[in-house]
């Protein structure tokens, strides 16, 4: 149990505001105050000074109501997480969620009535993974170290699989890129990526890497002979690009890959309520290319968005993987977005797998993609066509060894 967290319930009804309580205290919030109106949260507030991880408000009070309560807590440019509580009708949460979604405000995301006990203990992983974002780098590249590196081809890629169990082959190879830059080594995404969002740089950057990754793509298919798709990550400055999938279907045509084993990953960590987010979303579904929703669990997607966003697959994320056959609460909360996953005939992926034990958990619950340093950590091509002949070879022992033991069961049994 995290002993810092402390949260705020402003809801409208005690008896919401004691069963958000209770739900909060079982799922390891042990700070948690509650008032009935925005009012008495304002004054709460300022007594504080901030020191709320998370406020849950209900839209629906005498007085000021949640909206305003939101006007005002941008104005106060409070940071703590926001979540909404309410028992309208979806159509007009998700509306009130649009209209907010360009305030300076972290929302991460809505709580319908009546209340399930598995959506809160998913909140509260929210809250807890809100409060403990990891900062920037404290040192980062300049704009001329990145286009340097990049026009100098000294972008790298690196492929990671994701397996399917109950296949037992590889569906897909994610490309992670990294860069070599003379004054920093060699350097991941968290450290490049933002000079690449801030200078509009994305152009140049998704050019290097479909050059250094479709040729190593190509190789891998051709050498292992594995049917598998391709996965690039995706940043928001991107998908902000009206002109993203004319971009995204010219490198692939060029690079002669096929549009449909492309599988584009977009992280959760940001709003998809902007229409020009949604559009090139559109588009790029008509386009032959897959989406999948990355880091599921860490950002502000709200529930019922998913039902309307055109996504093919959901990748949870390792915060909610790591741990999970010691913590219950992680096993409610994977089930919970696998009956999700399902009803929306989504495939759903476990990510940063690096414990027996969890894929244990994970194999029970019916989540059956599977992506981590247990199975193979990211692999220059070279070395990654290595490790699949070698992992082949295991399974092809181990469906042997399967199919004998099976046989002998036979044999004694006619017997």
């Amino acid at each position: 149990m995290d002993k810092a967290l402390k949260v705020l319930i402003v809801d409208s009804e005690s008896a919401t505001c004691k069963l958000l309580q209770r739900q909060l205290l079982r799922f390891g919030v042990r700070d948690v105050e509650s008032c009935n109106d925005g009012d008495t949260a304002l004054e709460k507030m300022q007594r504080e000074d901030f020191r709320y991880d998370a406020l849950l408000i209900d839209l629906q009070m005498s007085g000021m109501d949640g909206l305003e309560l939101l006007d005002r807590l941008n104005e106060l440019d409070y940071r703590g997480g926001i979540i909404i509580v309410s028992s309208l009708d979806t159509r007009v949460i998700d509306f009130t969620l649009d209209l907010v979604s360009h305030y300076n405000l972290k929302i991460l995301g809505s709580i319908e009535k009546p209340i399930s006990s598995s959506v809160i203990a998913f909140m509260v992983r929210r809250i807890r993974h809100s409060r403990n974002d990891k900062p920037l780098p404290t040192s980062l590249p300049l704009k001329q170290h990145v286009v340097d590196a990049i026009e100098a081809k000294k972008l790298k890629v690196y492929f990671q699989p994701i397996i399917s169990a109950a296949r037992n082959c590889i569906v897909t190879l994610e490309c992670l890129a990294r860069l070599e830059i003379d004054e920093f080594g060699v350097v991941g995404p968290e450290s490049f990526l933002p000079i690449v969002e801030k200078y509009d740089l994305h152009k140049l950057f998704i050019e290097a890497l479909f050059e250094h990754a479709a040729p190593c793509y190509h190789k891998i298919v051709q050498e292992t002979g594995i049917d598998a798709a391709l996965s690039v990550n995706l940043s928001p400055s991107e998908l902000s690009d009206n002109n993203l999938p004319n971009i995204l279907a010219e490198h692939v045509d060029r690079h002669n890959l096929n549009r449909q084993k492309i599988r584009l990953e977009i992280t959760e960590k940001f709003f998809f309520s902007d229409e020009l987010y949604k559009k090139n979303l559109s588009h790029l579904r008509i386009q032959g290319f897959e989406l999948a929703l990355d880091d599921y669990g860490t950002g502000y997607t709200n529930l019922h968005q998913l039902k309307s966003l055109p996504f093919n697959e959901i990748k949870l994320d390792g915060d909610l993987v790591v741990g999970m056959h010691n913590d219950k609460i992680l096993r409610i909360i994977a089930e919970s977005i696998q009956k999700l996953a399902r009803e929306l005939g989504l495939s759903l992926v476990a990510e940063g797998i690096s414990d027996p034990r969890d894929l244990m958990i994970l194999n029970t619950l019916g989540i059956d993609l599977y992506q981590g340093y247990l199975f193979c950590q990211p692999r220059p091509a070279d070395d990654f066509i290595q490790w699949s002949k070698q992992w082949h070879k295991t399974i092809d022992q181990a469906r042997a060894f399967d199919e004998k033991l099976m046989a002998r069961e036979r044999l004694t049994k006619f017997n």
